[in-house]
């Protein structure tokens, strides 16, 4: 079957079938003026529209028509440049027969032709169509930026933030976020309207800017984050979100400031816990003295989180004062007391720490006490930030002494491997700390 037989199966209609834009060849002149003017057109909207799309628009359905418009601009031009080169290539016979649709009774000297010989050359034509698509994508790409990829890749999220609807703002803050659009959250025209975001009237969207900041590491949205975390008229979740993105970020200025808004904020626990997280976050070494002088003056839901705090900043010289603590029977502030002596405990409270494991019930279980922070979705699909770890409590201890690393703790944990009358979980986590001692690097104690 040749190339004429194909076209005319069912699969694929000929060009002759459509006669589109057949008006325009009434000469090869006028097919080429017709050319380069559709070329001239459509770049010269695209560039008009891609500079709107991209720093001025701030409707997504808008974009859409004026993009959907400019693709029917670039068929259609393209369709012309086919025309006018198939005119150029196969002659003026087939451009008034084909183009034009004039029929071989109306040409001249029609007692000459091979009817059944003409070829309306239909696949040719289709391939010069999909090179005219090609030739003028191109040229548009290289004249507007490829503001087409662009907008597909982040410039959605732009319009979405200039949008006059604050749930608009909020949705495109939330997007970003999100871990499989790295590439475009780290555009920078991207990162400047989050950090822009930051001061919008509505406190929904400063809220969810900073929570963005600190998941994106915005370190140029931290003045921001400061004089929200500062605002006392400010709601709850801005000012929170605020001391998370600034633990995140490690600013040292945001460190200063929490510290010393902490001795206030006593009688506020959800601002008290709001600061200790972003110092925890932060890792904060010079949080722990004054979050070590707060243990005994904060509620029950706040004391998890300064333990946690301070384990974090790994002020070993505070191990006095951690362990002085009693939780006498209370479950839940053993649990965080324990999670702080695993990081500020030093090889003097070795043997101290293993008395702790052999005293305690071997069945006594830690609830987790978390955090479920603002999410893009649903809040299962963030790492909540973790203070207590839902364990048993002996590993815990455990695990204190393997971060002491004083002398003999390898044959301890072998001793505990080996004991059949041990917890399962406990005799896990002992061989769990054993690989680590053979796989990782030497473990010097800590003094």
């Amino acid at each position: 079957m040749n190339s004429e037989d194909f076209t005319r199966s069912r699969w694929i209609g000929r060009v002759t079938d459509f006669g589109l834009l057949g008006a325009l060849a009434a000469s090869r002149p006028r097919l080429q003026i017709a050319a380069g003017v559709g070329i001239a057109t459509t770049i010269g909207y695209g560039v008009l529209v891609a500079d709107h799309v991209q720093h001025h628009s701030g409707s997504v359905t808008a974009n859409v028509a004026l993009i959907s418009v400019h693709f029917v601009m670039i068929f259609l031009t393209a369709y012309v440049l086919a025309m006018a080169a198939g005119a150029t290539l196969w002659g003026d016979e087939w451009r008034r027969r084909v183009l034009q649709g004039e029929r071989p009774n109306l040409l001249d000297d029609v007692d000459e032709l091979d009817i059944e010989r003409f070829k309306d050359n239909t696949l040719p034509f289709y391939g010069l169509v999909l090179l005219g698509l090609v030739v003028t994508y191109t040229a548009v790409g290289m004249t507007t930026d490829r503001y087409v990829e662009r907008y597909n890749q982040y410039g959605y999220y732009l319009t979405q933030l200039r949008s006059p609807d604050p749930a608009d703002r909020v949705d495109a803050i939330r997007t970003i976020v999100q871990p499989w659009r790295a590439a475009s959250a780290a555009d920078p025209d991207v990162r400047a309207a989050v950090v822009a975001a930051l001061d919008d009237d509505e406190g929904e969207v400063r809220t969810w800017a900073a929570w963005a900041s600190g998941h994106l590491l915005l370190a140029e949205g931290r003045p921001a984050l400061i004089a929200s975390l500062q605002d006392s008229s400010a709601e709850l979740e801005e000012r929170r979100q605020a001391a998370h993105a600034l633990g995140r970020l490690a600013d040292p200025e945001g460190e200063r400031r929490m510290i010393a808004m902490l001795s206030s904020s006593i009688g506020d626990p959800e601002l008290t816990s709001a600061l200790m997280t972003g110092l925890g976050l932060m890792a904060s070494s010079d949080a722990g003295e004054p979050i070590a002088a707060m243990l005994g003056m904060l509620p029950p839901e706040v004391e998890p989180i300064a333990f946690w705090a301070l384990g974090k900043s790994r002020r070993t010289d505070l191990r006095e004062s951690v362990r002085a603590i009693d939780p006498g029977d209370d479950l839940q502030r053993h649990c965080a007391l324990a999670e702080a002596l695993q990081h500020v405990t030093t090889v003097d409270d070795d043997d101290w720490l293993r008395e702790q494991f052999e005293s305690i019930p071997h069945d006594t279980m830690c609830e987790a006490v978390e955090y479920a922070d603002l999410s893009w979705d649903d809040p299962e699909d963030m790492v909540p930030i973790t203070y207590v770890n839902a364990e048993l409590l002996r590993s815990k201890y455990m695990v204190a002494v393997f971060n002491v690393a004083d002398r003999g703790y390898r044959a301890w944990l072998e001793g505990i491997l080996m004991d059949e009358s041990e917890e399962l979980g406990v005799r896990l986590l002992a061989e769990d700390l054993l690989e680590l001692l053979e796989s990782g690097p030497a473990r010097p104690p800590r003094e």
